[in-house]
C-alpha cells in the first residue's frame, strides 16, 4: 500500500475494534470480502464503507497485495462487486475519494467506468451512479443475491 502511505501498523486492540466494527459482526453501513485468486488464497479485499441508507450511496475501498496485481483480479472483483452494490444491495451512488498520487486506483476506476468528481481538490473523487452501472454492465441474468464467487465475505 506505498501508493497510499504504506503499511498502518495497528496494535492488536485496534485491530480487535477493526474487525469488530467492520467484520464480525460487522454493522448496516459496511460490507468487506476478500479477493480470492483461483486457488482460493485471499490476495486483497473490497468493501464498502459509511452506507447512507437515505440516499443509498456508499464509499468503495479496494486493495490487491502488490504481488498480485496486473493480473486482472482488481478489476474482476471490482466489476462483481458493483453488481452486488447496484443489484441486491440497491445502491444509487458509490464514491472513492482516492489518494491524489494514487495512479493505480484512479487507473482501474476510470477505465471500470467511474467519472471524476472535480468538487474536490484534496482527493481524485471518483463516483458511479447505478445508471452508470446499467449503462456499462447490464447483464440480462439477475444479480447476485449473495457475494458472488470470487470474493468471500466475512
Amino acid at each position: 500500500m506505498e501508493a497510499l502511505g504504506g503499511i498502518v501498523d495497528y496494535s492488536e486492540e485496534k485491530m480487535r475494534n477493526w474487525f469488530r466494527r467492520l467484520v464480525d459482526p460487522g454493522g448496516s453501513t459496511d460490507c468487506y470480502c476478500l479477493i480470492l485468486n483461483e486457488d482460493a488464497k485471499p490476495i486483497g479485499e473490497v468493501s464498502f464503507h459509511s452506507f447512507d441508507s437515505e440516499n443509498r450511496s456508499a464509499r468503495l475501498n479496494i486493495k490487491v497485495h502488490a504481488s498480485q496485481r496486473g493480473h486482472g483480479y482488481g478489476k474482476d472483483a471490482l466489476v462483481t462487486f458493483l453488481t452486488f452494490f447496484f443489484g441486491s444491495v440497491g445502491g444509487q451512488a458509490m464514491t472513492d475519494p482516492a489518494g491524489l498520487d494514487n495512479d493505480l486506483a484512479k487507473r482501474l476506476l476510470l477505465t471500470s467506468g467511474f467519472e471524476i468528481d472535480n468538487n474536490y481538490s484534496d482527493v481524485f473523487m471518483m463516483f458511479m451512479t447505478r445508471e452508470m452501472y446499467l449503462a456499462r454492465y447490464k447483464n440480462p441474468n439477475k444479480p447476485p443475491e449473495t457475494v458472488p464467487d470470487g470474493l468471500s465475505q466475512f
